[in-house]
């Protein structure tokens, strides 16, 4: 936001240079580590942007509504899931917007689920 004074000595107004509106999509920018092995307890770091501390969660290939650990908008993380066999998967994180972003008060609110982009993680 940058302020301006006109060349009358008018009041000074306000000029926006960006949408006022926030951005409620997630980014994945980066994870900790992308490959591990089978049965091997493993925590992933997620580093992005736009991260909720409130219904937000991962989803890891077949594997959904995995918990995190909220540790900033622009950081969280997850365990793999120890039964998850060899191959590859996608991890997508997901954010529930009910239109205020709070914590749920009831289950009868309705929730649009907004989804980052994809990034490959590898299981040997």
């Amino acid at each position: 936001m940058s302020f301006y004074v006109n060349q009358l000595t008018k009041p000074i107004c306000r000029k926006y240079s960006k949408s006022i509106y926030p951005n409620f999509t997630p980014v994945i920018n980066s994870l900790s580590i992308t490959t591990s092995k089978s049965n091997v307890y493993t925590v992933v770091n997620i580093i992005g942007d736009n991260f909720s501390p409130y219904d937000t969660y991962v989803n890891f290939g077949p594997y959904k509504n995995i918990e995190i650990v909220f540790i900033s908008s622009l950081q969280i993380s997850f365990i793999v899931p120890i039964n998850s066999i060899s191959g590859n998967y996608s991890v997508v994180v997901v954010n529930v917007y009910n239109s205020n972003l709070s914590k749920k008060v009831n289950f009868t609110y309705s929730n649009n689920l907004i989804y980052s982009n994809s990034v490959n993680y590898t299981i040997t």
